[in-house]
């Protein structure tokens, strides 16, 4: 049962990703979970720095029970694959002293960005919310302040990061989600370790 240590950026992912991590396993018909509590870090602009990437990973890697390393990161400026890139140079640059594979889930935009792109089920599934009649949103993960566009659509509520993020990420279509988001697309393989062929069928 591979158990992932889980590098994120916001008060609200360290319970949501997890969370989030776990439904995919299940879906996908894989047994992975977060080994401990996920490390917060204070985003994208701190690993960037010389070195920061580099001490987060040794210290991700060395939990115990640790079988890979995960970072999910939200990007809210420039392009995933290229930062992604970027970083895969960086940890092959640290040779030996990498002991675990680590992997990237860089978010375009917000992590909020997955409930704007799975909003209809949302809505259904979390009534109580009392969400707006028309919550479909046309290219969310290209769409800035996308927590001040979710709030907008709760009007029976607002939307705070620690206390919802979590339920949501318990809410949300894991397979329509994949099939629509990128990078929750990258999310499922990073946290399955199955290559997109396979995941392609599985979603079906």
């Amino acid at each position: 049962m591979p158990s992932l240590a889980i590098v994120v950026e916001g008060y609200g992912d360290v319970a949501a990703v997890p969370a989030i991590l776990g439904r995919v396993g299940n879906a996908f018909g894989v047994n992975a979970y977060a080994a401990n509590p996920p490390i917060r870090v204070k985003g994208l602009a701190q690993l960037v720095r010389p070195g920061e990437l580099e001490r987060w990973v040794k210290l991700a890697q060395s939990r115990d029970g640790v079988d890979r390393v995960l970072f999910v990161i939200d990007v809210d400026e420039g392009c995933p694959v290229s930062l992604r890139s970027d970083f895969e140079t960086r940890i092959q640059q640290m040779g030996n002293a990498v002991t675990k594979p680590v992997s990237f889930c860089l978010i375009k935009a917000e992590f909020e960005t997955w409930f704007l792109a799975d909003a209809e089920n949302l809505k259904l599934a979390l009534p109580e919310y009392g969400w707006a009649d028309n919550v479909a949103v046309i290219d969310p993960s290209n769409r800035r302040g996308a927590k001040e566009l979710l709030d907008s659509l709760l009007l029976g509520s607002s939307y705070k990061e620690t206390r919802d993020q979590e339920i949501m990420a318990r809410k949300i279509d894991i397979k329509s989600l994949y099939a629509s988001d990128r990078s929750f697309k990258r999310f499922v393989k990073c946290v399955t370790s199955l290559d997109y062929d396979d995941l392609d069928f599985l979603a079906t």
